[in-house]
């Protein structure tokens, strides 16, 4: 299986702390969007803009169990990353991930 932390981290974004370090269940839920809003604000170098893209680009692109996944990802919960992960196909895991490397630098550059 891929591990996605690590991969995160060796593209250079082990900084992309984005939600508390508490677990998450299986679906998330609109507490989990404004949970990465206000990781945002504190973890990343973004303004109040860049983390409601951030935000909003994971509610409208991301399924529920993806902001799952990404919550317990950035939360080192590696437990509920596993138990999510289990769920979801390949592909599904992939979008996540590409999230995680993609949407910062893109809200940013906004």
């Amino acid at each position: 299986m891929i591990d996605l932390n690590r991969m995160t981290l060796g593209a250079g974004l082990a900084g992309i702390a984005l939600l508390a370090s508490v677990a998450r269940p299986a679906v998330a839920d609109q507490g989990a969007v404004d949970t990465l809003r206000a990781e945002c604000a504190i973890q990343l170098n973004l303004g109040a803009g860049g983390c409601d893209c951030i935000a909003e680009t994971a509610a409208s692109e991301l399924s529920d169990a993806q902001q799952a996944l990404v919550a317990a990802m950035v939360s080192q919960d590696q437990a509920t990353a596993a138990t999510v992960r289990s769920g979801m196909s390949v592909q599904e895991i992939s979008e996540a991930a590409m999230f995680m490397v993609n949407t910062p630098k893109r809200c940013a550059a906004q």
